[in-house]
């Protein structure tokens, strides 16, 4: 292996030779884990569930129902179109918008902390639905 991204890319990603199982709960479960910690639930990374617009909606529509909230439409991940189609179901659906830029400290990546925001009238949004403190 000649760089470190190129051994991860081998044997570490999602896809690569000694890639394991995660231990996740399902959707559903972390929301009630969420909800049962007092927290606010929201559909992080939605490109990452690689699924059509149909199916997205109607994931969104029964996590809807246990208790989703929020979904992140403003990603570093998301295409200009992915972002319009998450606003959409945000609006369909009723859920506050969210969304950053992900950043992990990964200066090797194209991301800086504030790369991806979110639009002053989502950040108004979000701060006006945020859970009251006990």
């Amino acid at each position: 292996m000649s760089t470190l991204q190129e051994a991860f890319d081998v044997y570490l990603a999602d896809d690569a030779q000694a890639a394991v199982d995660r231990d996740e709960p399902s959707l559903e479960e972390g929301i009630q884990r969420i909800r049962d910690g007092g927290g606010i639930p929201s559909l992080a990374h939605p490109v990452r569930l690689r699924r059509s617009a149909a199916e997205l909606a109607q994931l969104v529509a029964r996590l809807l129902d246990i208790g989703l909230r929020r979904i992140e439409v403003f990603h570093s991940e998301h295409a200009p179109s992915e972002c319009e189609q998450y606003a959409e179901l945000a609006r369909r659906f009723g859920l506050i918008t969210t969304g950053g830029s992900d950043f992990h400290g990964d200066p090797a990546r194209a991301i800086t902390p504030g790369s991806t925001t979110l639009p002053p009238e989502h950040w108004t949004a979000l701060c006006a639905a945020r859970a009251p403190h006990a």
